[in-house]
């Protein structure tokens, strides 16, 4: 292998706009209640993980599942919390969608890569999903969607942001899911 003449020229200078970022490998995105409406709300079924799954670097292992890898992750190596506690078993019908609800979530927090040791065995990635705070008067919440009947009640207590959310949501599915399966 042998370089058989040179070349020369002019010195050739691109310039254009650098554009950055904001979000760097290791901080956390949040979702607020004003995007988290429209990404959680496709779907069968309305869930919150719906909004997770377009964040960059997380798949899913099918469109039918909910289990979340994030940065090439297992599917269990992914912690959940709801309002600080965690939650270990956040999906049900055989991981096709999760528990968390996008008409009870005020915001999520995804962490993927750096993040405190606080919230257990988060190995890949952190899914922090916070509930409404209770507001000063007592509210009802119903929605009728394609596929979901649902209600929840909201009862502020004496305390400063304290409350019971009482609730429920039933899908058409609920009664038709368990009869394939068996």
């Amino acid at each position: 292998l042998s370089i058989e003449g040179l070349l020369s020229g002019k010195e050739l200078i691109v310039e254009g706009k650098h554009f950055e970022n904001d979000q760097k490998i290791g901080n956390s995105v949040v979702i607020d209640k004003e995007e988290l409406k429209p990404l959680s709300m496709k779907g069968m079924v309305e869930d919150v993980i719906s909004a997770i799954k377009t964040m960059p670097g997380v798949t899913y292992s099918s469109n039918s599942a909910a289990e979340l890898s994030v940065r090439g992750g297992r599917l269990d190596e992914v912690t959940t919390t709801l309002d600080g506690f965690i939650v270990r078993c956040p999906y049900y019908w055989y991981g096709r969608y999760s528990i968390f609800n996008p008409n009870i979530a005020d915001y999520v927090k995804f962490s993927n890569g750096i993040f405190s040791a606080k919230n257990g065995m988060a190995m890949s990635g952190l899914v922090e999903v916070f509930t409404k705070k209770p507001k000063n008067n007592f509210s009802i919440y119903s929605n009728l969607a394609s596929s979901t009947l649902e209600t929840y009640t909201m009862i502020p207590v004496g305390l400063r942001n304290a409350g019971l959310l009482i609730g429920g949501r039933a899908t058409y599915i609920d009664f038709i899911y368990p009869s394939l399966i068996s």
